[in-house]
Order: C-alpha cells, then sequence, then structure tokens
C-alpha cells in the first residue's frame, strides 16, 4: 500500500468514521486479557487424537493432516479446488466466466455488502445462490482487511477499503456449500461443506485461485481448514484422518453411520443488528436488507432439512435454531414485510428476557445453538433452567480461564461492549464471588489453580509394601507463570509430592494408606497467587475399593479402561455399540476395515476425547460424569441433561481408573489384532 493511499485512508476515517453506520457508531474493539491470545477460532481441545509424548502415534492425526483429508473427502475429483470452478458447479458462473442467469422459477440470489463487527472485523462482499427446487444453498464471500495500520486490523477501515473495492486488501474468499455433493444417488443426504480460496490481497499465502489448508483470519496465527469455521458454525473437532487404499488421505465420519465430509457443522444465521454499513449507494442498510433476509430465509431451510433428514441420536436438534431464526422475523424470514427483530426471545427463556438479549442470545446462542443433539439439547442453552446447569462449567471456562467466547471479536463483545456488563449472568449464576464491590464482573487474568488427580487411588503395593507412584498433574491451571507451581501434601509425615514434568505435572507417594489432602499453589503472570486443594483417598492395592495403579492401566488389556466400557461395568456399549443408539459421536466397539485395524481406529477416537493440556476437560472423562466439575462430588455437581446416558460412572473408583490413565498418558496398551469383534460392524470410513 503507497504512503498516499494510507494517508488518503487514514484521512477519511478521521472525517467520516470510516463512512460510520447509517444507524448506529460501531466502536472499536479493545481485547482484554486472555490465557492465551492465539487459541481463537480454536476447539477447547486443539491437538484431539495425538497422543501425549511417548505415546506412538501411529498413522491417525487430525491436526496437520486434517485440511487435506477433508478436501480429499469432500471434492474427491477436485472439481472444485480453485474459486472459479466452484463458482461454476453452484451457478454463479458460466464455463465461460460469465455471470449465470438464476431462474426465478427455480433459483434465488442474492449480493450484500457490509462490514461485520462481531464475527472478525472484515469488509464482506457477499453472494448467494439458492436453488429451491434441490434445495442447494451456496454462499461466497470476498473478504477485505487493512493491516497497514499496526493494532487495527478489525477495524472500519475494512469496510472503507470494501466501499472503494480496494483489491489489494481482499484477502481472501469463503464459501460454504449445503449439497450432498460428492455423494450421488436418491439416499444422498446433503451436508454444510466448507472452501477457503486465496484473494489478491497482501495476506494470502497461495497463488491467487488456489485452496489454502492453513489459514489466519484474526491475525492470531495460522490454523488448519476447516477447523477455524467449524468451531462457530456448531462442528465437532474430534473427526480422524484415515488413510485409504491408494494413500489418500480422508476424513471418517463424526457420527459411526454418519457421512464422511459431514462435520456437523451448519450455516449460521446474519445477525443483521450486527453489521455495519454505509450511507452509500449499495451500502446502506435499506438496500442490504432484504438480500440478508433471504440469506436467512435459505439458511432457515437448511436447518429444516437436517431436522427432517437426521434423525439419529447423535444428530443436531435444530428445534432451537428453527425457533430463533423463525423468531426473529415475525415467523416467516420469506415474508418481504417481516424486519428482522434483535430482541426476540426463545419461549425458554421467557423468565429472564434480559439476560438472553444482553449477553447469551449474542455472545453464547449464536454458536451454542448450532449445537446439541438429538438424544440432548443441554449445551444449546435452549432453556434458561438448562444454562443455569452449567453454572460451574461457565464459571470455569469464562471467568476463570477466559477460554469463551471462542471468537475473539465476540469475546471482546462480551467483556467490553458498552451497552452490557457479564455480571449480569455471573449474578443469574450466583456466581458471587466473580462480581466486585462496584457491581462489575471481574475479568479474567488471575491466576487459576487446578488440581487433576484421581479422588481414589492406588499407593501401596499390599504384597511387596512398596509405595506406589500416583500421577497428578497442575496442567488445567490458568494464566500462571510456568514453572511457579508448589505443591504440598497433608499429612506430610506419610506423603511426599515430587514435580515430574511440565505444566505442574508431580507424583504423589504415601508410605501409609488414608485420607491425604494435595495443595497446589501457582503464581500470575498478572500477579498474584492462587491456591487449590483436593481430597485423595489412598488405598492398598488389596483394598476390595482399589482401583489399578495409574501405571498399570491402558486402554487394551486386563481391566483396562475398554473392559470398563463393557456390559457389567459402566455398560457404555447399551448405547455406544451397533445394538445400541445411531448416529453415536464414538461406538466402544471395533469398526470394520480393509485399511486399518478397527480398534486402533477405536483407540483414537478415545484419544480424540482426551485432553492433556487440560485433563478434568477431557470429553472422555466428563461424558460419562454426566459432566461433573468437582471429581470429589460426582452426583453433586453434575450436569442434568448433558450426558444421554446420565451419570454411567457409578462410583468414584470408575472416574479416578479414568483420570489415572489419562494423567499417564493415555496408552493404547497391546491392541488386539482383529479388524471387527464380529460381522456386524459398521465400517471405520467409508
Amino acid at each position: 500500500m503507497s504512503y498516499k493511499i494510507l494517508i488518503l485512508l487514514l484521512a477519511t476515517l478521521v472525517i467520516t468514521g470510516c463512512r460510520g453506520s447509517d444507524e448506529t457508531d460501531i466502536s472499536e474493539p479493545r481485547f482484554p486479557v486472555t490465557q492465551d491470545p492465539d487459541v481463537f477460532a480454536q476447539f477447547l481441545n486443539s491437538m484431539a487424537a495425538v497422543p501425549r509424548d511417548g505415546v506412538p502415534s501411529d498413522v491417525i492425526d487430525n491436526v496437520q493432516d486434517f485440511p487435506e483429508a477433508y478436501y480429499n473427502t469432500i471434492d474427491p475429483d477436485n472439481t472444485r479446488d480453485t474459486f472459479d470452478k466452484w463458482r461454476q458447479a453452484n451457478g454463479f458462473i458460466n464455463a465461460d466466466g460469465s455471470d449465470a442467469a438464476c431462474d426465478p422459477a427455480t433459483c434465488r440470489e442474492t449480493h450484500v455488502k457490509f462490514r461485520d463487527t462481531k464475527d472478525l472485523g472484515y469488509g464482506r462482499n457477499m453472494f448467494m445462490r439458492w436453488n429451491t427446487v434441490t434445495n442447494d444453498v451456496a454462499v461466497y464471500v470476498e473478504n477485505f482487511q487493512v493491516d497497514a495500520v499496526p493494532g487495527v486490523p478489525y477495524g472500519p477501515l475494512n469496510f472503507e477499503a470494501l466501499v472503494n473495492n480496494d483489491r489489494q486488501w481482499n484477502f481472501g474468499v469463503n464459501a460454504i456449500e449445503f449439497s450432498a455433493f460428492p455423494y450421488v444417488g436418491a439416499g444422498a443426504r446433503k451436508f454444510t461443506k466448507f472452501y477457503n480460496f486465496a484473494g489478491d490481497g497482501i495476506r494470502a499465502t497461495d497463488p491467487s485461485g488456489t485452496q489454502q489448508h492453513f489459514v489466519d483470519l484474526d491475525n492470531r496465527g495460522d490454523k488448519p481448514m476447516p477447523t477455524t469455521c467449524i468451531v462457530c458454525h456448531g462442528g465437532r473437532g474430534r473427526t480422524l484422518v484415515v488413510e485409504a487404499d491408494d494413500g489418500t488421505l480422508k476424513v471418517a465420519p463424526t457420527l459411526v453411520g454418519g457421512i464422511a465430509g459431514d462435520v456437523q457443522a451448519h450455516m449460521q444465521t446474519i445477525e443483521f443488528d450486527t453489521l455495519q454499513f454505509a450511507n452509500e449507494p449499495g451500502f446502506t442498510r435499506a438496500d442490504n436488507e432484504d438480500g440478508i433476509r433471504l440469506i436467512n430465509q435459505a439458511i432457515l431451510s437448511t436447518y429444516e432439512y437436517r431436522k427432517q433428514e437426521f434423525t439419529g441420536s447423535g444428530d443436531w436438534n435444530p428445534d432451537l435454531a428453527i425457533e430463533t431464526l423463525r423468531g426473529r422475523y415475525a415467523g416467516d424470514p420469506g415474508n418481504p414485510a417481516n424486519r428482522y427483530n434483535a430482541n426476540f426471545v426463545p419461549s425458554g427463556w421467557t423468565s429472564d428476557q434480559n439476560l438472553y438479549r444482553s449477553l447469551v442470545g449474542p455472545n453464547c446462542a449464536v454458536c451454542h445453538a448450532l449445537r446439541g443433539t438429538n438424544d440432548t439439547t443441554s449445551v444449546a442453552f435452549p432453556t434458561l433452567s438448562g444454562f443455569q446447569n452449567y453454572d460451574q462449567r461457565i464459571d470455569h471456562l469464562i471467568f476463570e480461564q477466559g477460554k469463551m467466547p471462542l471468537g475473539l471479536l465476540n469475546y471482546s463483545n462480551f467483556w467490553d461492549s458498552t451497552d452490557k456488563d457479564p455480571s449480569t449472568m455471573a449474578t443469574a449464576l450466583d456466581l458471587t464471588d466473580r462480581v466486585d464491590d462496584n457491581d462489575r464482573a471481574i475479568r479474567p487474568g488471575a491466576p487459576q489453580a487446578v488440581i487433576a488427580a484421581p479422588p481414589i487411588a492406588t499407593g501401596i503395593d499390599s504384597v511387596s509394601g512398596n509405595t506406589v507412584d500416583i500421577a497428578i498433574s497442575g496442567a488445567g491451571s490458568a494464566f500462571t507463570v510456568a514453572g511457579s507451581e508448589r505443591w504440598q501434601v497433608s499429612p506430610s509425615s506419610t506423603a511426599t509430592v515430587t514435580p515430574a514434568g511440565p505444566a505442574g505435572d508431580a507424583i504423589l507417594r504415601v508410605t501409609t494408606p488414608g485420607a491425604y489432602v494435595l495443595t497446589l499453589s501457582v503464581d500470575g503472570v498478572n500477579g498474584g497467587t492462587d491456591t487449590a486443594t483436593q481430597a485423595v483417598q489412598v488405598l492398598g492395592s488389596f483394598d476390595a475399593n482399589a482401583p489399578l495403579p495409574g501405571s498399570a492401566i491402558s486402554y487394551f488389556g486386563l481391566d483396562g479402561i475398554h473392559e470398563m466400557l463393557q456390559a457389567g461395568q459402566a455398560n457404555c456399549v447399551q448405547c455406544h455399540s451397533p445394538n445400541g443408539l445411531s448416529s453415536m459421536p464414538v461406538h466402544y466397539t471395533a469398526c470394520q476395515s480393509n485399511q486399518f485395524n478397527g480398534n486402533e481406529f477405536l483407540y483414537k477416537s478415545v484419544l480424540a476425547r482426551v485432553n492433556f493440556d487440560a485433563p478434568l476437560d477431557s470429553l472422555f472423562l466428563r461424558k460419562p460424569a454426566n459432566g461433573a466439575t468437582d471429581p470429589t462430588d460426582l452426583s453433586g455437581s453434575a450436569i442434568s441433561g448433558y450426558h444421554g446416558g446420565a451419570g454411567a460412572f457409578t462410583n468414584e473408583s470408575q472416574y479416578s481408573t479414568v483420570l489415572a490413565w489419562i494423567l499417564n498418558g493415555a496408552p493404547s496398551g497391546s491392541i488386539p489384532a482383529a479388524s471387527t469383534i464380529d460381522g456386524g460392524a459398521e465400517a471405520c470410513a467409508p
């Protein structure tokens, strides 16, 4: 960008407020303290299915290999590997590059221009085509971002670049397609697919017109596609990469028996009230309102299709998303007379409409409404009472750890908007210690000590009398100085704690069985200290309630995790098996494959639900504990409706066994060679 152009842009910003909005002023975001400013647009478990150091990774890796495998799956013949080919395949242009006709009898189209102020801050040049006969929907958007001015990559200059069509700031194109492609036939079902193409701007890392597998959407570092999209579109981050006979990497179905490439992500409702427009022909609110209504109407049709066609227990339940989108348009976005109503409140929130309108609706529901399943809708937050059931989990992720909201601008909006205060949420959830003396919410940033230790552990070999190491960890602590962890144990006369590696890992050793209390103190990166405590009941190996020593636990093997999941113990296979519920996220039985061992796939599916960075946040631990937030009070701290099977762990010993396995690296043990346990097992991947 030339110096003169930069001066012109800055002058325009000063004189016009970068054209501003034709109704409201959009303030510049400020970014509060976060635990890790680079984790936005990623799932909480960003390294899913990657074993801890020392555990062989074998052939399945859904992090570095995920983008390539995803595109190989949704576009196996490269019919959409360039922007023009994608536009032609979706009816925007003809083979010669000219605009394709849109027959009103079968086609609806629109072109809208705005700046989003709560998603990524881009200037957006958006185009949509909707085939009203097949119900295929395709949307692409040219993104404008001016990063020549240090510190303001998300601001109104992006809109200025769009208004001026300054192509040097068009750094890329995002495209979303709702269709059955690449599958054909009467039974082929439609699902949402995400593409990213390099633009002609300075941010492109590949030649213009090619797909980018890794993108930096928020100036916070490269992240793999399509994770950056699906994380805020309801998608799931535990899809596994597999290798086909020809060596091609592809993704397995996210749900057992589901569609490979369907990562359970959906199109997002365009929140009209969060957009910035300009007093310029073609860019005003009035110029774009009807087009955005039409896009939302098309998006509603995709929700309704999913509701009709995807009815398995683990499939998304779109009822809340449908109610909300319809409600924002007086029941029908197809009626041009119905204008967007940002104040709509779903029926489950009528008892606290202010909380929903000010915080939950704009900052939480935007993503959570695209989650929840037919088996359990709780994580979608369809009701106030259900939201309140998540009080401790919300406290942990928002107020303690500063990990949510997951989008950078949404996070800033949550904490820094002039018309809201998170104390409203803290008060509604009875989190009184998160509110200061001035009735303002206390922002994340203070150190938070978190202990991960099995509440019951075997610490004495009753035969030899020798001490058995008990692995514990402070890895889930937040805003702490690395290496500042200080462990204590009481009574200290018969126990010691020895540091054993990074992230606060340590070993508890005792000489006498009994009740012990662990204490972890940490120093904060922003000053201050914090201390946490947890009780551990240490048993001898011959005690009737003693679990296996942590170092002896593997996934497969005698008394291993897999055996625990079978009938007669936790009985997870009652639902998570071929004879159980349909479309589940994981079956705890081997699947069938000609390419690889189905038991290996099963282990990786489990490992994808383990979080070594924050062991207590591991889904494999939290789900069967029904979302319990206190290891020493599983039933009392459970989240109603979190797990469709309620509390699958019938005692603390089972919970302790799984946690001890995780803390010891979640080893596989000797993986059985058989690819399938019976002839009726599902395929691991198509």
